[in-house]
Protein backbone atom coordinates (compact mmCIF):
# COMPACT_ATOMS: atom_id res chain seq x y z
CA UNK A 1 0.00 0.00 0.00
CA UNK A 2 2.69 2.47 1.14
CA UNK A 3 4.61 1.49 -2.43
CA UNK A 4 1.50 2.09 -4.18
CA UNK A 5 1.08 5.54 -2.68
CA UNK A 6 4.64 6.50 -3.57
CA UNK A 7 4.64 5.65 -6.96
CA UNK A 8 1.63 7.58 -7.71
CA UNK A 9 3.27 10.53 -6.18
CA UNK A 10 6.39 9.65 -9.02
CA UNK A 11 4.21 9.09 -11.58
CA UNK A 12 2.35 12.42 -11.29
CA UNK A 13 5.53 13.94 -10.75
CA UNK A 14 6.71 12.45 -13.88
CA UNK A 15 3.74 12.32 -16.23
CA UNK A 16 3.97 15.32 -18.29
CA UNK A 17 7.85 15.83 -20.11
CA UNK A 18 7.43 19.91 -19.95
CA UNK A 19 6.28 19.83 -16.25
CA UNK A 20 9.47 17.86 -15.42
CA UNK A 21 11.37 20.53 -17.21
CA UNK A 22 9.43 23.16 -14.87
CA UNK A 23 9.80 25.49 -18.05
CA UNK A 24 6.53 27.60 -18.92
CA UNK A 25 5.87 30.42 -21.12
CA UNK A 26 3.86 33.42 -21.89
CA UNK A 27 3.51 34.93 -24.63
CA UNK A 28 1.33 38.35 -25.59
CA UNK A 29 1.68 38.32 -29.42
CA UNK A 30 2.15 41.83 -30.70
CA UNK A 31 -1.14 43.01 -32.96
CA UNK A 32 0.31 45.21 -35.28
CA UNK A 33 1.06 44.54 -38.64
CA UNK A 34 4.59 44.17 -39.20
CA UNK A 35 6.49 45.06 -42.92
CA UNK A 36 8.09 42.20 -44.45
CA UNK A 37 11.23 42.79 -47.21
CA UNK A 38 12.52 40.65 -49.99
CA UNK A 39 16.06 39.71 -49.95
CA UNK A 40 17.42 41.64 -46.81
CA UNK A 41 20.48 40.35 -45.95
CA UNK A 42 19.46 41.27 -42.96
CA UNK A 43 16.77 38.71 -42.13
CA UNK A 44 19.55 36.08 -42.24
CA UNK A 45 21.24 37.12 -39.69
CA UNK A 46 18.90 37.85 -37.39
CA UNK A 47 17.32 34.13 -37.76
CA UNK A 48 20.88 32.69 -37.31
CA UNK A 49 21.62 34.62 -34.22
CA UNK A 50 18.24 33.79 -32.87
CA UNK A 51 19.54 29.52 -33.36
CA UNK A 52 23.41 30.35 -32.26
CA UNK A 53 21.70 31.97 -28.84
CA UNK A 54 19.84 28.86 -28.26
CA UNK A 55 22.53 26.54 -29.45
CA UNK A 56 24.78 28.40 -26.62
CA UNK A 57 21.81 27.36 -23.91
CA UNK A 58 20.44 31.23 -23.42
CA UNK A 59 17.10 30.99 -23.72
CA UNK A 60 16.21 34.01 -22.05
CA UNK A 61 18.44 36.38 -24.14
CA UNK A 62 17.60 34.38 -27.27
CA UNK A 63 13.93 35.50 -26.57
CA UNK A 64 15.08 39.15 -27.57
CA UNK A 65 15.50 38.06 -31.35
CA UNK A 66 10.98 37.44 -31.37
CA UNK A 67 8.61 39.46 -32.10
CA UNK A 68 6.27 40.07 -29.79
CA UNK A 69 6.45 40.11 -25.84
CA UNK A 70 7.70 36.60 -24.89
CA UNK A 71 8.41 35.84 -21.01
CA UNK A 72 10.50 32.65 -19.86
CA UNK A 73 9.89 31.62 -16.47
CA UNK A 74 12.85 29.01 -15.30
CA UNK A 75 13.02 26.60 -13.08
CA UNK A 76 12.90 27.48 -9.37
CA UNK A 77 16.22 26.17 -7.38
CA UNK A 78 19.44 25.80 -7.96
CA UNK A 79 19.93 23.07 -10.42
CA UNK A 80 19.56 20.43 -7.60
CA UNK A 81 15.79 19.21 -8.20
CA UNK A 82 15.49 16.40 -10.75
CA UNK A 83 13.32 19.20 -12.76
CA UNK A 84 16.17 21.39 -12.74
CA UNK A 85 18.93 18.80 -13.81
CA UNK A 86 16.15 18.21 -16.81
CA UNK A 87 15.88 21.81 -17.93
CA UNK A 88 19.69 22.31 -17.52
CA UNK A 89 20.44 19.62 -19.88
CA UNK A 90 17.80 20.38 -21.98
CA UNK A 91 19.46 23.78 -22.38
CA UNK A 92 22.65 22.77 -22.80
CA UNK A 93 22.33 20.00 -25.20
CA UNK A 94 20.40 21.85 -27.72
CA UNK A 95 22.00 23.08 -30.88
CA UNK A 96 20.82 23.88 -34.25
CA UNK A 97 21.55 25.16 -37.38
CA UNK A 98 20.27 27.06 -40.73
CA UNK A 99 19.29 25.51 -43.69
CA UNK A 100 19.53 27.00 -46.87
CA UNK A 101 18.50 30.78 -47.82
CA UNK A 102 15.36 32.71 -46.75
CA UNK A 103 12.42 32.24 -49.32
CA UNK A 104 8.88 33.65 -50.04
CA UNK A 105 5.97 31.57 -48.96
CA UNK A 106 2.90 31.67 -48.49
CA UNK A 107 3.18 32.72 -44.70
CA UNK A 108 5.86 35.89 -45.76
CA UNK A 109 9.91 35.66 -45.92
CA UNK A 110 10.87 32.98 -44.37
CA UNK A 111 14.30 30.60 -43.37
CA UNK A 112 14.59 27.12 -42.76
CA UNK A 113 16.51 25.83 -39.51
CA UNK A 114 16.93 22.24 -37.94
CA UNK A 115 17.35 21.63 -34.04
CA UNK A 116 18.69 18.44 -32.59
CA UNK A 117 17.27 18.35 -29.27
CA UNK A 118 17.74 15.95 -26.06
CA UNK A 119 14.17 13.73 -25.43
CA UNK A 120 12.76 14.99 -22.07
CA UNK A 121 10.00 12.14 -22.87
CA UNK A 122 12.43 9.14 -23.52
CA UNK A 123 14.44 10.97 -20.08
CA UNK A 124 11.39 11.10 -17.79
CA UNK A 125 10.25 7.70 -18.68
CA UNK A 126 13.42 6.11 -18.01
CA UNK A 127 13.30 7.87 -14.79
CA UNK A 128 10.28 6.19 -13.95
CA UNK A 129 12.32 2.95 -15.07
CA UNK A 130 14.81 3.60 -12.68
CA UNK A 131 12.89 4.88 -9.25
CA UNK A 132 11.52 1.61 -8.13
CA UNK A 133 15.04 -0.01 -7.99
CA UNK A 134 16.24 3.29 -6.11
CA UNK A 135 13.47 3.26 -3.77
CA UNK A 136 13.88 -0.46 -2.73
CA UNK A 137 17.39 0.31 -2.30
CA UNK A 138 16.89 2.85 0.16
CA UNK A 139 14.20 0.62 1.74
CA UNK A 140 17.13 -1.98 2.11
CA UNK A 141 19.91 0.26 3.36
CA UNK A 142 17.48 2.08 6.05
CA UNK A 143 18.34 1.60 9.52
CA UNK A 144 15.04 2.81 11.05
CA UNK A 145 11.41 3.45 9.59
CA UNK A 146 11.95 6.99 9.90
CA UNK A 147 14.84 6.87 7.44
CA UNK A 148 12.04 6.15 5.37
CA UNK A 149 8.85 6.87 7.01
CA UNK A 150 7.29 10.61 8.26
CA UNK A 151 5.12 10.23 11.05
CA UNK A 152 1.99 9.11 8.97
CA UNK A 153 3.60 6.45 7.42
CA UNK A 154 4.02 7.99 4.29
CA UNK A 155 7.37 8.23 2.01
CA UNK A 156 9.43 10.91 3.20
CA UNK A 157 9.29 13.68 0.84
CA UNK A 158 13.26 14.38 0.94
CA UNK A 159 13.50 10.87 -0.23
CA UNK A 160 11.29 11.41 -2.71
CA UNK A 161 13.26 14.32 -3.83
CA UNK A 162 16.88 12.59 -3.72
CA UNK A 163 15.00 9.39 -5.67
CA UNK A 164 14.17 11.76 -8.21
CA UNK A 165 17.42 13.52 -8.61
CA UNK A 166 19.53 10.14 -8.79
CA UNK A 167 17.19 8.62 -11.47
CA UNK A 168 17.33 12.26 -13.42
CA UNK A 169 21.09 11.52 -12.98
CA UNK A 170 21.17 8.47 -14.42
CA UNK A 171 18.71 9.07 -17.12
CA UNK A 172 20.89 11.90 -18.71
CA UNK A 173 24.23 10.10 -17.84
CA UNK A 174 22.93 7.11 -20.00
CA UNK A 175 23.06 9.90 -22.88
CA UNK A 176 19.79 9.28 -24.79
CA UNK A 177 19.33 10.15 -28.43
CA UNK A 178 18.39 13.70 -29.78
CA UNK A 179 15.29 14.44 -31.50
CA UNK A 180 15.32 16.28 -34.86
CA UNK A 181 13.52 19.71 -34.86
CA UNK A 182 12.66 20.84 -38.49
CA UNK A 183 11.09 24.74 -38.08
CA UNK A 184 9.77 27.50 -40.33
CA UNK A 185 10.93 30.70 -38.61
CA UNK A 186 9.32 33.25 -39.88
CA UNK A 187 11.18 37.34 -40.37
CA UNK A 188 9.20 40.39 -40.25
CA UNK A 189 10.92 43.56 -40.21
CA UNK A 190 10.29 46.29 -37.23
CA UNK A 191 11.75 49.32 -35.84
CA UNK A 192 14.65 48.78 -38.23
CA UNK A 193 15.20 45.21 -37.06
CA UNK A 194 14.77 41.91 -38.10
CA UNK A 195 12.96 39.30 -36.02
CA UNK A 196 11.53 36.11 -35.93
CA UNK A 197 7.85 35.76 -35.49
CA UNK A 198 7.37 32.31 -33.54
CA UNK A 199 4.73 29.68 -34.37
CA UNK A 200 4.08 27.29 -32.56
CA UNK A 201 6.55 24.86 -33.10
CA UNK A 202 9.32 26.85 -32.38
CA UNK A 203 7.25 27.88 -28.76
CA UNK A 204 7.49 23.98 -28.28
CA UNK A 205 11.21 23.70 -28.65
CA UNK A 206 11.61 26.58 -26.49
CA UNK A 207 9.38 24.96 -24.24
CA UNK A 208 10.85 21.69 -24.29
CA UNK A 209 7.19 20.14 -25.55
CA UNK A 210 8.28 17.61 -28.02
CA UNK A 211 5.73 15.46 -28.28
CA UNK A 212 4.81 16.37 -31.69
CA UNK A 213 8.42 17.41 -32.85
CA UNK A 214 11.48 15.59 -34.68
CA UNK A 215 11.55 11.64 -35.77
Amino acid sequence: MKSNRFFSVLSLLLAVPAAAAALYMGMTADSRPAKLLWSEPGARAAASALVETLSTGDFQKGCDFLYGTTQLILPEGEGQDASALLWNHYCENLTGGLVGEPYLSPRGYCQDAVFYVPDLDALTRRMKELAPELVTRRIVEARELSDVYDADYSFRQDLISEVLVEAARSAIAQEPERKVCQVQLRLVYEKDRWLIQPDQALLDILAGKMENQGA
